[in-house]
């Protein structure tokens, strides 16, 4: 197994002030959020929640999980990816996106409440996929984080949800969009194959790799072994996104479907693997143009 060397932009772009600040902020947010996991499991069974904002982001997260049962795949022979079921559901959920956050912004005591609907919308409505393209990927799971990045900033979540915030909400988000992905079929947006982290998610290794920095019974190089997977896959994020890659590539070894991620088991250090998933976040997602400006812009 080789030393593992993180991959750096061939570029470094250039971003505007604005949108450095974004970078720096979304960067704090992901590393609060992770500090807040390291030593916990995730727990094995829902229970009653004493915030506001985190049982009415887990119904709106239900509730789109259930549109999908009126738009079932559409069956047809000539398209290899992408089934166009995903676009109705998008349509719908645009359609319904008011009603969606009705309750969350019900919560919310600021009286910008329109410039708080306009952000939620906006993030809304990117954070599973894009309808045209059929596709899903590191910035839809950025619009994700941006839009609980804005309940904390207007006071519908606070300090003391970020463990369950992390647990929970996103938890119940990555479950979704795996779903979405398997039954629409969605392509990956901007992958860079075998030599990316993975085809479309990032953050739960982000919080997979905080979770389980302090525990002694997993290495790094144990966590890539199918008999691990199985055992703790319901305990730890990193190692349930892992079980994820593996149950989809059953056929091929892990090496060589998910290189990079092979080789970040050489690490010794559960934190090093965190810190360096963390800078290569903010290099390869967070700094690039494409990715802000298609969050922040109203098109889809």
């Amino acid at each position: 197994m080789s030393e593992i060397k993180w991959p750096v932009p061939q570029e470094q772009e250039s971003l505007p002030q604005l949108d450095k600040e974004f970078v720096e902020s979304t960067q704090n947010f992901i590393s609060e959020l992770s500090s807040s996991i390291v030593g916990y499991q995730t727990p094995t069974m829902d229970y009653c929640h004493d915030s506001n904002g985190i049982i009415a982001l887990l119904n709106l997260l239900e509730n789109v999980r259930s549109m999908t049962i009126q738009f079932e795949p559409i069956r047809d022979t000539l398209q290899r990816f992408g089934n166009k079921a995903f676009k109705h559901l998008i349509n719908h959920l645009e359609q319904n996106v008011e009603a969606l956050l009705a309750p969350i912004i019900k919560l919310s005591d600021n009286i910008s409440e329109s410039t708080l609907r306009e952000d939620l919308r906006r993030y809304l409505i990117k954070c599973f996929g894009n309808k045209t393209r059929l596709d899903y990927g590191t910035g839809h799971e950025l619009s994700f984080a941006c839009l609980v990045k804005t309940l904390y900033q207007h006071g519908i979540l606070g300090g003391d949800d970020r463990r369950d915030v992390v647990l929970f909400v996103f938890q119940r988000y990555f479950k979704l969009v795996r779903h979405l992905i398997e039954l629409y079929n969605l392509e990956p947006a901007g992958s860079k194959g075998v030599w990316g982290l993975d085809d479309y998610q990032f953050l739960p290794f982000i919080f997979g790799a905080a979770q389980l920095q302090i525990q002694s019974s997993i290495t790094p190089e144990q966590a890539i072994e199918r008999p691990i997977i199985e055992m703790y896959k319901d305990a730890y994020i990193y190692i349930e996104a892992l079980g994820y890659i593996t149950a989809c590539k059953r056929s091929v070894p892990f090496y060589e479907c998910s290189p990079m991620l092979y080789d970040i088991s050489g690490i010794k250090s559960w934190k090093k693997i965190y810190v360096g998933l963390l800078n290569m976040y903010r290099d390869h997602v967070l700094s690039r143009n494409i990715v802000i400006n298609e969050i922040n812009s109203g098109k889809d």
